[in-house]
């Protein structure tokens, strides 16, 4: 008997250890398998008006390390390999390229160079394998008086040399108050007549507020020029006034930052905006990229702009129904500096020929019109 246990005392710390290696190899492959190299595949630019995303493919769900070191954005992925690859930006006023190398033997980096400063923001997707980097124009570099098509116009401390001075080459800003309002609306003819969704009808929500729609681009700026020769600056002019007129009819008071083909600074519409105390200010503009995208884009930038840009978005979605492509934010000049919540439109693309051929119709300006007043309607009704 006593012979037994004393055997049995032998064997149970034999059994644990073997137990104890059994587990410690168990973890072991669960660890390699789950620290498994990951293959960086590809990398690809895609240039927008407003920023550059870039993907970059991966074999499986891998979270870089990210830093930026002067003029390049690094990411080093770890544990990884890479083959190599390297793709060029001939657009983009902010990427020059994307490239990778091995930076040791299990840490692969993706270089991005950049062509300024910027802002950017990066996210790794779970199931689709890749890494996305959204990088957009940081608002340091926005100029006093600034168009969203880059063009140039001195800043501060910028100028050319006249003499012994220093002349700074600005735009002359009048009044911004009283240039808006000559240009305000309260009353619009429009070509054919509106048949006013019973829900925008008198509008408790919006009577009496103030509302400020802002055609983009016009005069020199045409804005985006698409397929067929669809130019942007005349369907946001033709759009923002059927949408004057359906929020106008329920009730809202409505300003328009232009009612002809005339460009306005974005400082005036700001300046103006701000000025006249309005609720909500709604930018109408058409969206276009290098590649035949389609789909809705809106865009906020103040925490008390989301919600006008979810329902207005959602809004957009249920009537054009075109591709979800998201609710994003991003520093434009005007929603990042207006006191109200603020947002930007893209209704469709048009550097996609079904999209550029609907919005040239009356009958889809008027639904995309009617999308964004239901939306604002929403908004004011919590």
């Amino acid at each position: 008997m006593n012979h037994k246990n004393s055997r049995l005392k032998i064997q149970n710390p034999i059994l644990r250890v073997v137990l104890l290696h059994i587990l410690l190899l168990f973890f072991l492959q669960a660890g390699a398998a789950y620290a498994q190299e990951v293959n960086i595949e590809r990398g690809e630019i895609e240039w927008h008006k407003y920023h550059d995303n870039i993907f970059i493919e991966t074999s499986d769900y891998i979270i870089p390390k990210v830093e930026k070191q002067g003029d390049k954005i690094i990411l080093d992925f770890k544990p990884s390999k890479t083959k190599g690859f390297k793709v060029f930006n001939q657009k983009s006023s902010r990427v020059a390229s994307v490239r990778s190398l091995q930076y040791k033997d299990d840490i692969s980096r993706v270089v991005v160079e950049l062509l300024k400063n910027v802002d950017f923001e990066i996210a790794s997707l779970y199931g689709k394998n890749q890494t996305v980097i959204e990088i957009s124009d940081c608002k340091e570099q926005i100029p006093l008086l600034a168009y969203e098509d880059g063009k140039k116009v001195a800043q501060k401390g910028e100028g050319k040399k006249e003499g012994n001075r220093n002349t700074i080459e600005t735009e002359k800003v009048s009044n911004p108050y009283i240039s808006m309002k000559r240009d305000s609306l309260f009353a619009v003819n429009v070509a054919a007549p509106l048949n006013l969704n019973n829900n925008l009808k008198k509008s408790k929500e919006l009577k009496e507020k103030i509302i400020v729609i802002d055609p983009g681009h016009g005069g020199e700026d045409p804005g985006a020029i698409g397929c067929e020769g669809t130019v942007e600056k005349n369907l946001t002019l033709k759009t923002s006034l059927y949408l004057a007129e359906y929020l106008k009819a329920s009730g809202a008071k409505v300003f328009l930052t232009r009612k002809t083909d005339i460009k306005k600074s974005l400082q005036d519409i700001v300046q103006f905006t701000n000025s006249i105390g309005a609720d909500a200010y709604v930018a109408v503009h058409f969206n276009y990229i290098d590649k035949p995208k389609a789909g809705t884009e809106t865009y906020y930038y103040t925490a008390k702009s989301l919600r006008l840009a979810s329902l207005v978005h959602k809004r957009m979605l249920l009537m054009l129904k075109r591709d979800d492509r998201c609710v994003k934010r991003t520093k434009f000049y005007t929603i990042s500096r207006t006191n109200m919540p603020a947002i930007l439109v893209e209704p469709v693309f048009l550097t996609n020929r079904e999209e550029a051929a609907l919005v040239q119709t009356s009958s889809f300006q008027k639904k995309i019109a009617e999308s964004i007043a239901l939306g604002l309607k929403d908004f004011f009704s919590r």
